[in-house]
């Protein structure tokens, strides 16, 4: 009698097992896209004007393939673009320990230095 119910049990639990597994697989996040499709969906948000959207796919495109230096020089270019020295800088180095001789990686960097330092000394002179 008691294996019966154990075989009865089981036979019930079973597909409630099952069945709550396959609901909390289709919670799991998505991979991630690949390089190429990233770089799509850059290219796609800028025709839109969306460069917050862009930076968003460069960033997953850099993430997925941390070797090409592609992203991080699209990157460089549109954080000089708004403005944002600071990050420019930064993914112009990225670009540089990927490929030490790109010279347009090495004027996004001089150019986003020269905004920085120029930035600090007007404001060092205002505070002063």
């Amino acid at each position: 009698m008691r294996r019966v119910e154990s075989t009865v049990r089981t036979a019930l639990v079973l597909p409630l097992v099952a069945t709550l597994a396959a609901c909390a697989s289709l919670g799991a996040p998505r991979p991630a896209p690949d390089y190429a499709t990233s770089l799509d969906e850059a290219d796609a948000a800028l025709t839109l004007g969306r460069t917050d959207l862009a930076v968003s796919a460069l960033e997953r495109a850099a993430q997925a393939d941390p070797t090409r230096k592609d992203p991080w020089l699209r990157l460089a270019a549109l954080h000089a673009q708004a403005e944002r020295p600071g990050a420019a800088a930064q993914a112009a180095e990225e670009v540089l320990r990927r490929d030490p001789a790109d010279a347009d990686a090495r004027a996004l960097l001089l150019n986003s230095s020269l905004r920085l330092a120029t930035a600090t000394l007007s404001r060092a002179r205002r505070e002063s």
